[in-house]
Formats: C-alpha cells, structure tokens, sequence
C-alpha cells in the first residue's frame, strides 16, 4: 500500500493487482463485437477493483505479430485500420463498414468463436505482450550503448 500526498492531505493508494485469469471460466457469448467491447466483457466480474486490465492496442499488437490482423489501407480512404488474415478468418473475425457517408471506417468484429478464442488464451496473450515489451526496452537500451560508439 502507497502513500500519495495531496495538497498536505494523506491518501492511501493500492496498487493494481493483476487482472484475474480465472473470471474467464465464466464467459459468456452475447454478440458479435469489437475488440475493445470483448475486453471490456471480460472485465465486468472486476468492475470497481483496482485491476491492470488488457487493453485492445496491446492486444491488437499481439494478433498482429501472431499472423491474425495486419494494418491496411481502408479502401476509398487515406486512413488505415486493422484487418482479419485468413487466421483471424478461422477464428470467427470478420469486418464491418460503420460510420456515416464520407465518415466511414472499418472496424473488426469478434463473432462467438473468435471471443473464445481470446477467452482461452488471454492470459498466454497478456504474458507474450510482458515479454514483448520487456525485449523492446532491451532493443532500446542496447541501441543506445551501440550508439555511443
């Protein structure tokens, strides 16, 4: 437990715990959504705890470095979005124009198979994100030495 003082005031703070792996147990299939949406699901047994919860970017991240999702032009559009590979395909990943005419964009749904897909393997995905980060800060701290040569 923190202390965090504010204005001569005292606060105590907890810090975050990790998000529980287990709540997943209980997932339940509503309806096809995006992937912030399907996160947010996932979350709801830990509403109101002070829990790190997975976010879509790093996610996203991770499907895209596992083959799943790849950046590309949207089309009629100069803007890019996230779109389904064949893996993503098999997994139950489709995508849907949304938006008004002009203000269009693309956006990835999550059908059924594809939720329990992520349901499964969230916590393998979370750890593989860890161990991505942690080797960027590594790459980063050694392109500095390398740069002082």
């Amino acid at each position: 437990r923190g202390i965090c003082i504010t204005g001569g005031a005292e606060m105590y703070t907890r810090k975050k715990i990790d998000f529980p792996f287990e709540v997943l147990k209980e997932f339940s299939y509503r309806n096809d959504m995006p992937i912030s949406y399907v996160l947010r699901q996932f979350a709801e047994p830990v509403e109101g705890e002070r829990v790190r919860k997975p976010n879509a970017a790093s996610v996203n991240k991770w499907l895209a470095a596992n083959g799943y999702i790849e950046k590309q032009m949207v089309e009629g559009s100069r803007r890019e979005s996230w779109f389904p590979l064949q893996k993503g395909l098999d997994i139950g990943m489709y995508t849907q124009k949304r938006g008004d005419p002009g203000y269009e964009y693309v956006t990835i749904l999550y059908g059924e198979k594809a939720q329990q897909f992520l349901a499964d393997n969230l916590q393998k995905i979370v750890q593989e994100i860890e161990e991505m980060k942690k080797e960027t800060a590594s790459q980063k701290e050694e392109s500095v030495f390398m740069d002082e040569e």
